[in-house]
């Protein structure tokens, strides 16, 4: 379980953990609109017992890389010819190995039981709790140019997950909270105490075994930067909600054709007048996607997205985009996906520029995303988060930045009880405004964070805890004093049972 309220951002946290566990960081909901196939990909499997060839078929797709298989839906028999022995279908029962296919390259992970007859796959304690705690430093607790504030640091964390399963129903949820205590907290808000808490919740319903239906949430108070969430902050505003959603609807309409609706939702509210009149809105994207079966595990994708960004309080900085995209969904083995899109956003901008309100600007460009989880076996996994296109600026006169945001994650299990991660995010950004007096000068962002952490696992439920992490901001416009470097360092312990 990932753990809230640490030193070092959400998305480092979840980046250092996420692969460890096979979940992926909670995305934006546009970007998680893009990650369902809608379709139950096969893979040809071995059955244990009678040593033939069979297709099994995989979940459907979802954000998270997990869904759920319609009730009655069964393997699919291949007819294989064998000089001893005739095909017969699998029992109920069976554990099955993962075949060598000339598709995949290389043998994949040995596939579970596959018992359930509807009545729900109930665990003996579905319930999961953890607790850490961590002593650590911080170098540049605030993220200023001059006169940075450094401070040994306490941080206390726990949380709650639950998980629930039957052939038709998958609901998942979690609940961290924690803070972290500054002891040089001269300067610093709320006397050095910065919280976490998070929240989230994922269910999937498979109505029919055409139909299926999600909904997701990721709700979170924040208190450091996020470097890997596209519309967060990455420098330090003070405490600040990101209420990411998204509800949805796959139908499959015939064995090579589907739709997938998303409507998405998501909060950008900043606790602090100063910043929420500036950064805080609401935004809402409707995303329709088509995806054509093209082969067996590989749907081509055509998307079209509505996206409103309407702020609380700047409301000359609101804008209405449409966007245009081609791309697909690939699934490289059970455990790995790459989903990649490409096409044109359009969006209509308010004009916040002086003596210019009231105008709108049209901005054309181009727009790009992909998402890949890669098992490399079962100790190594690595991940990719990348995207090219606008976002909101969190500055007056500037309605939008033009973003390129690149997310890298590893993990491998050195031994049985050592384990370890590394992180990288780079953010370019580029804010441009057009106006016909040059009040605005054009000018860009570049973000760096990067770091790694190691566990040592002492027993089942008791691991020992330590991490590096560096962030720095570079701008090309020195006179609002937005550069900063930052060093965090860490060491702790957990209990997961």
């Amino acid at each position: 379980m990932v753990m809230a309220g640490t030193a070092l951002s959400t998305a480092q946290e979840l980046a250092a953990v996420a692969p460890k566990t096979g979940s992926s960081t909670p995305a934006t909901a546009a970007a998680a609109a893009t990650n369902d196939s809608a379709f139950r990909y096969s893979f040809p499997v071995r059955d244990a017992g009678s040593n033939q060839v069979y297709t099994e078929q995989s979940p459907a797709m979802t954000s998270d890389d997990s869904s759920i298989v319609p009730a009655g839906a069964s393997p699919r028999v291949a007819k294989v010819k064998s000089p001893k022995r005739k095909a017969s279908p699998p029992s109920a029962d069976q554990n099955y190995e993962a075949l060598t296919d000339e598709s995949f390259g290389s043998e994949t992970l040995p596939q579970g039981p596959v018992a359930d007859i509807g009545e729900g796959r109930f665990e003996r304690r579905p319930f999961r709790y953890s607790f850490a705690l961590k002593e650590g430093y911080n170098s540049n607790v605030n993220t200023t140019q001059n006169d940075p504030i450094e401070s040994l640091f306490t941080q206390i964390s726990g949380g709650v997950g639950y998980e629930f399963g039957s052939s038709r129903l998958r609901l998942t949820t979690s609940l961290d909270a924690g803070f972290t205590y500054y002891y040089n907290n001269d300067g610093l808000s709320n006397d050095g105490i910065f919280p976490t808490v998070t929240f989230l919740l994922g269910a999937e319903y498979a109505a029919s075994p055409r139909l299926d239906l999600y909904f997701r949430t990721s709700t979170a108070l924040l208190s450091q930067p996020d470097y890997g969430n596209a519309g967060a902050p990455n420098s330090q505003v003070g405490n600040y909600i990101i209420s990411d959603n998204a509800i949805g609807a796959k139908y499959k309409w015939s064995p090579k054709f589907a739709t997938d609706t998303t409507y998405s939702p998501r909060l950008y509210y900043y606790l602090e007048d100063s910043q929420n009149d500036i950064q805080g809105r609401f935004e809402q994207t409707v995303a329709q996607q088509f995806l054509f079966l093209w082969k067996p595990t590989t749907a081509l994708v055509t998307e079209y997205r509505f996206d409103t960004r309407d702020y609380f309080t700047a409301n000359d900085l609101d804008s209405v985009g449409n966007f245009l995209l081609l791309g697909f969904n690939h699934t490289l083995n059970p455990r790995s996906k790459l989903t990649l899109r490409g096409g044109v956003e359009q969006r209509f901008n308010k004009n916040p520029t002086p003596g210019q309100e009231g105008e709108t600007d049209i901005y054309i460009g181009p727009f790009g995303e992909a998402n890949l989880n890669y098992a490399l076996g079962k100790d190594t996994t690595i991940g990719l988060n990348a995207r090219y296109g606008t976002t909101a600026s969190g500055l007056s006169y500037y309605n939008q930045g033009q973003q390129l945001l690149l997310g890298l994650t590893a993990t491998r299990q050195m031994t049985r009880r050592i384990s370890t991660s590394v992180f990288f995010n780079y953010q370019n950004n580029y804010y441009t405004q057009q106006d016909g007096d040059n009040v605005n000068p054009d000018y860009s962002d570049n973000v760096f964070n990067t770091g790694i952490n190691v566990s040592f696992l002492i027993n089942r439920v008791w691991s020992l805890q330590a991490g590096y992490a560096y962030s720095t901001l570079i701008s090309s416009e020195t006179s609002q004093q937005r550069d900063y470097t930052q060093s965090i360092a860490f060491l702790g312990t957990q209990l997961s049972f």
